[in-house]
């Protein structure tokens, strides 16, 4: 789907892009097709798509081998608009709904799947999020995001990107970016640049217990992220406790949250008091 093509099937639909909805929708011919190799769609595959908008990318999906496409629209007009388009395939299915609020271990049950979308900038961290918390997660998923949203899901230990949100993505996935993708190759031009990533389920995941442990530390030592995070973490035990924690874990009391490799994160959260 093309700019002009775009426009008119908008124009027709009486949808004006909302800046709140983060409707910004991919149209650029080049960028589509180089997508599309890099998910590469498998034949008889399970693929759910968040964020369908005027399905410019569902085409190339639904041209592919795979077996079903579970698309994901909030917008009433646009999910009439690819209901009435795609609604005769028997390997498409419309969600029609909130992408944060959707039950999918109910839709796809203990099915295989890939995930693939053009996530709004506003809701791109809780989308991902309900898809880490799934019992069934998918085994893999592409996205397209906020370009500075992407540096922080992989950054390393002592960048100004580095974050709680770093750190608890990085427990469950091994995460790539791909490539930087310009603003121009979407309408309405969006005033910051997108990156396309690629999450990969890790092979070993944690208990959920430990996670959220993993999380509280995460949160309370970024919360300040320049000040030593012992002092950070004394609404989770006293300081006689966690001076032990870290002498398990052969930390300085003096570290700060930014210089800890997610795996000190885990193994300070083994040595805490659970409650």
């Amino acid at each position: 789907m093309t700019q002009r093509e775009l426009m008119v099937v908008l124009r027709d639909l009486g949808v004006r892009p909302s800046r709140r909805l983060g409707q910004n929708f991919l149209c650029d011919q080049n960028t589509l097709s180089f997508l599309t190799r890099t998910i590469d769609p498998a034949a008889g595959e399970c693929i759910l798509e968040i964020g369908s908008g005027a399905g410019a990318l569902t085409d190339y999906l639904l041209e592919s081998d795979c077996a079903t496409l579970i698309a994901v629209e909030y917008d009433n007009r646009l999910a009439e608009y690819l209901a009435g388009k795609y609604g005769a395939s028997a390997r498409f299915q419309l969600i029609h709904g909130d992408a944060c609020r959707i039950n999918y271990s109910k839709i796809l049950g203990d099915r295989r799947f890939r995930c693939v979308g053009n996530l709004p900038y506003a809701a791109s961290s809780a989308i991902i999020f309900k898809l880490l918390q799934l019992e069934n997660p998918p085994h893999e998923i592409f996205l397209l995001v906020q370009h500075e949203f992407a540096c922080r899901l992989v950054a390393q230990p002592r960048r100004k990107t580095y974050g709680s949100l770093s750190v608890r993505t990085q427990l469950r996935y091994d995460i790539d970016l791909i490539r930087k993708i310009s603003p121009h190759v979407f309408w309405p031009v969006p005033d910051v640049d997108s990156a396309f990533i690629r999450m990969r389920p890790k092979d070993r995941i944690i208990s959920s217990e430990l996670e959220d442990m993993v999380g509280k530390i995460a949160r309370l030592g970024f919360g300040q992220r320049r000040k030593q995070m012992l002092s950070q973490l004394l609404t989770l035990a006293d300081e006689a406790c966690i001076r032990r924690s870290y002498d398990v874990c052969g930390l300085d009391y003096r570290v700060r949250a930014e210089e800890l490799q997610v795996c000190q994160f885990v193994a300070l959260a083994r040595t805490m008091p659970q409650s």
